[in-house]
């Protein structure tokens, strides 16, 4: 969420691309019992009292088509009218920050299969920071500069039923990361009140005002803990990250090495430095590691083929004696 209120500030940049601060969780646990939505409420308590404009205006929910996903970060349109001036459309959107919640992340894996959707594409246009558009021939849409989150809720058999090898087609799956959550405690009458200090207050706004303005945020090469930099512990764990692995697994974890360098570039603007220190790098390794811990106890052995997954399953389930080829 404070990845989207900075909106196009704080990045990096990679052989030219720039990377701003969206991250894309997934958060999975069990339904009515993970406390998934109380969690973002605590969240959208703090933030509020920070950006009631963002808290008001640049959520949204409910994700369908691609289409409708560019229209609320869509630019303004013009067209030449029949004496030769220019004539406005539509105003567009102004501000393209935009939070989208899902609290049932089934749906949109769903639409996604539907033939002539353009949910999927867009969603990818919009995690690598591409121009969105739709090539229709009546009513073109397009957007430049968007600035789109999406933080999904959803439960472990929800995501492996809906999330298989085609709905991943193009790599959908590995721009967002998975997070199994469960509540800590029991509490018949709720938690208490969150009474914000001024003191978290006054930090958040400032760690808001730091990431909003445009910097490009590098791994510091200064030397910190025993002489070592961050760049020098990035340049051991890159080989690790970038490697891939088989099956679901590695589907959605095939893009770590830019994940991790997303969460440490926040965790840098949160503490208002303009690079990643060791601190800031091992604190988004620690976030990749429960994600890609949790992705393994979700996506453990399927292949995300449901043929293939379904022999595999029998098989296992089979005595000694197995089965037959038929």
């Amino acid at each position: 969420a404070y990845g989207n209120m900075i909106g196009r500030g704080a990045h990096f940049v990679v052989e030219g691309g720039q990377h701003f601060c969206k991250i894309w969780p997934v958060i999975t646990g069990e339904s009515g019992k993970g406390r998934k939505g109380t969690a973002q409420d605590r969240v959208n308590g703090l933030l509020k009292q920070v950006d009631e404009h963002w808290y008001y205006n640049c959520q949204a929910q409910g994700l369908s088509s691609g289409e409708g996903l560019l229209y609320h970060v869509r630019d303004r349109k013009i067209k030449e009218g029949k004496d030769g001036e220019t004539v406005v459309v539509d105003e567009g959107v102004v501000d393209k920050r935009l939070m989208l919640t899902e609290p049932e992340f089934a749906a949109p894996l769903t639409v996604m299969q539907r033939e002539g959707n353009t949910l999927s594409v867009v969603l990818r246009m919009a995690w690598d920071d591409t121009t969105l558009q739709t090539l229709t021939k009546n009513s073109p849409e397009r957007s430049t500069k968007s600035h789109v989150t999406v933080a999904a809720h959803t439960n472990k058999e929800e995501l492996l039923k809906h999330l298989t090898s085609a709905k991943l087609g193009g790599g959908i799956g590995n721009r967002f990361f998975f997070l199994l959550v469960k509540r800590s405690k029991e509490l018949p009458f709720g938690g208490q009140e969150d009474k914000f200090t001024d003191d978290l207050l006054d930090r958040l706004r400032e760690a808001v005002a730091f990431g909003r303005n445009e910097r490009h945020i590098r791994v510091s090469e200064k030397p910190e803990v025993g002489g070592r930099s961050a760049a020098d512990l990035w340049r051991v764990v890159y080989s690790d990250l970038s490697s891939p692995a088989p099956g679901l697994l590695g589907a959605v974890r095939g893009r770590a090495e830019a994940q991790v360098r997303r969460f440490a570039t926040i965790y840098a603007a949160l503490d208002c430095s303009p690079e990643v220190k060791i601190s800031h790098l091992l604190a988004g390794l620690a976030l990749w590691d429960y994600s890609e811990q949790s992705s393994y106890l979700i996506f453990q052995g399927k292949t995300g083929d449901e043929i293939a997954d379904e022999i595999l399953q029998a098989l296992q389930a089979s005595d000694e004696e197995g089965m037959s080829r038929n």
